[in-house]
């Protein structure tokens, strides 16, 4: 009844019991959680915090293997005057394929746009039989 007191001071309302009552309820619970604010969920482990900083992203080794051979057809396509396909795999891989017609100044939905895809495909094949 103290702390209940502390914050109301003398009007304790017509039910102190009832305030008692929830006040330990709620004082409860925060214990049993850890305190207010872990029940609340404001405050996170650090180790889980951590561990979650530090794992791996995913395959990092096929992730090299797949930046290198990225970086090697576009070296490629750029040592053949293929600016425009080295382009068009910057786009690909930042996943703004959708967005090629536009750059390239073609209508989405025509003929022009399939043969800016297939001179993409193409392309990209001759490149990795190059390599």
């Amino acid at each position: 009844m103290h702390a209940l007191s502390a914050d109301n001071g003398e009007d304790l309302g017509r039910k102190p019991s009832s305030r008692i009552y929830t006040a330990a309820t709620w004082r409860a619970k925060d214990l049993r959680a850890g305190g207010k604010r872990y029940r609340l969920g404001l405050d996170v482990e650090l180790s889980n915090l951590v561990r979650d900083s530090l794992a791996e992203p995913g395959d990092f080794a096929n992730y090299v293997e797949e930046h290198d051979l990225v970086e090697r057809l576009r070296a490629r396509a750029m040592e053949l005057g293929r600016e425009d396909l080295a382009k068009m795999i910057d786009m690909y891989i930042a996943e703004e394929e959708d967005q090629i017609p536009v750059v390239f100044g073609v209508r989405p939905n025509s003929r022009a746009r399939n043969s800016l895809s297939q001179r993409f495909y193409r392309g990209v094949r001759r490149l990795l039989q190059g390599l």
